[in-house]
């Protein structure tokens, strides 16, 4: 499987440009640090990117990946195997992931949706931002 997984993060080291690069690795950070499954709205929601002028979030998702997650039906984003997230949190690689850096990221995500201006008007109007669930639930165990 690592044979297979260095193609894999190979091809994301090379064949992108540094901005997607960029994203790729912090889109990566969040899956594969996240305590269960986030939708494609809640992974957007988390890296507080202008994920706006992706055109289609969901799509570039997919392309950035390089196969190390896929996404559903419902639009859930998971690591494609239990072994990939090992392989990515593990070591010297092509294309590695700090899970302290993962971790922290994820944290810094949490605090952010939970301490946003405006929250408890939305809150009290039924609006409640995609990934307040997640930040409130799984923020201390970051």
């Amino acid at each position: 499987m690592e044979a297979l997984y260095d193609r894999m993060a190979s091809g994301i080291s090379e064949n992108i440009s540094s901005t997607d690069k960029a994203l790729a690795k912090t889109l990566l950070e969040c899956v594969s640090s996240s305590l269960r499954v986030l939708t494609v709205a809640e992974l957007s929601q988390a890296v507080d990117k202008d994920t706006l002028e992706i055109l289609d979030f969901q799509r570039s998702i997919a392309t950035l990946f390089g196969g190390f997650v896929v996404i559903d039906n419902s639009g859930n984003v998971a690591m494609i195997h239990r072994t990939a997230r090992e392989y990515l949190l593990g070591g010297d690689r092509p294309f590695n992931i700090s899970r302290e850096a993962a971790n922290e990221r994820l944290f810094l995500s949490c605090i952010r949706c939970l301490m946003a201006v405006g929250l408890r008007t939305e809150v009290n109007r039924n609006e409640r931002p995609i990934f307040l669930e997640y930040s409130s639930y799984y923020f201390h165990y970051y």
